[in-house]
C-alpha cells in the first residue's frame, strides 16, 4: 500500500515539475522593445505573453520613404510572429492604400494604387525593406479591364499594362475600323493611356478598302476617345467598347 502511495506521489510530484518547467519556459519570453522582421524595423514594442508563450503587442514599423506607421503584432504559442498593418500613404504622386501581414516573407497585402484619373484595383502589393513597393492588378477602362504591373517608391513610379481593343467610326465617305492594344503608363503620378495597331478604311462609294498601322494614339483614360489621321482625315475613335 505505502508502495502505491510513493508511485502515485513520485508521478505527481512530475506532472507538477513538468508543469512548472513548460510555464517557467513560457514566462521567460517578454516583447523586447525594439526587433525586426525580414529587415523592417519595429520599435516602441508593448504587450503582453501568456503562459503557452503567445500573445499580443502594438508597435511602430518603419518603411523607407513611408515612415513610422502603427502596426499590430502577434505571436504563436511556438514563437512565430506577425503583424496586420493598415497602410494609406502617398508615394511619388500616387496613394497607396491597404492591408498588409508582416511575416518572415516580407510585408505583402492586398488594396489600390490611386493616380490620375484612374486607379489600380485589386492590387497584390509587396514591400521590400528599402521601401520600394511592387504589384499586380487591374485598371477598368470602360468596358475593358487592363491588368497592370507596376512599382512605386518614395523616388519613383513605374506602371505598364495592355488590353486588346477595337472601335469604330464613320464618316459621310468611309467607315474605319481599328483594332489593336491600349497601353498604360505613367507620369508623375498621371495615368496615361495609348493606343496602337491598324486602321481599315472602307470607302462608302467605291468600297475600297486600305490598311494602315497607326501608333502612338494618345487617349482620354476617362472617356476613351483618341484622334487618329487617316490619309489626312482626323478620325475620332472610342477606343473602350460600349
Amino acid at each position: 500500500m505505502r508502495l502505491r502511495y510513493e508511485i502515485k506521489l513520485f508521478v505527481l510530484v512530475g506532472l507538477l515539475a513538468g508543469m512548472l518547467s513548460v510555464s517557467a519556459c513560457a514566462d521567460d519570453w517578454t516583447w523586447p522593445a525594439d526587433m525586426s522582421i525580414a529587415g523592417f524595423a519595429l520599435s516602441q514594442i508593448g504587450g503582453n505573453v501568456g503562459v503557452d508563450g503567445s500573445g499580443t503587442a502594438t508597435a511602430n514599423i518603419l518603411i523607407p520613404g513611408v515612415g513610422q506607421k502603427p502596426i499590430k503584432l502577434i505571436r504563436s504559442s511556438s514563437g512565430d510572429i506577425t503583424g496586420n498593418l493598415e497602410l494609406n500613404t502617398r508615394l511619388s504622386g500616387a496613394e497607396l492604400d491597404g492591408s498588409f501581414i508582416l511575416g518572415s516573407g516580407g510585408l505583402k497585402g492586398k488594396g489600390a494604387i490611386r493616380c490620375t484619373p484612374k486607379s489600380v484595383n485589386d492590387a497584390t502589393i509587396a514591400f521590400a525593406s528599402d521601401g520600394k513597393a511592387t504589384g499586380n492588378g487591374r485598371v477598368t477602362l470602360g468596358c475593358i479591364n487592363v491588368a497592370a504591373a507596376f512599382a512605386v517608391s518614395e523616388s519613383s513610379f513605374g506602371l505598364n499594362g495592355s488590353a486588346p481593343t477595337k472601335a469604330h467610326a464613320d464618316s459621310p465617305l468611309a467607315g474605319y475600323d481599328f483594332a489593336g492594344t491600349l497601353e498604360l503608363s505613367v507620369n508623375d503620378g498621371k495615368m496615361l493611356v495609348t493606343a496602337k495597331g491598324t486602321v481599315k478604311r472602307t470607302g462608302k462609294i467605291t468600297n475600297e478598302v486600305t490598311q494602315e498601322s497607326v501608333s502612338p494614339i494618345s487617349v482620354d483614360p476617362v472617356d476613351g476617345q483618341g484622334k487618329v489621321n487617316v490619309k489626312g482625315v482626323l478620325v475620332t475613335f472610342s477606343f473602350f467598347g460600349s
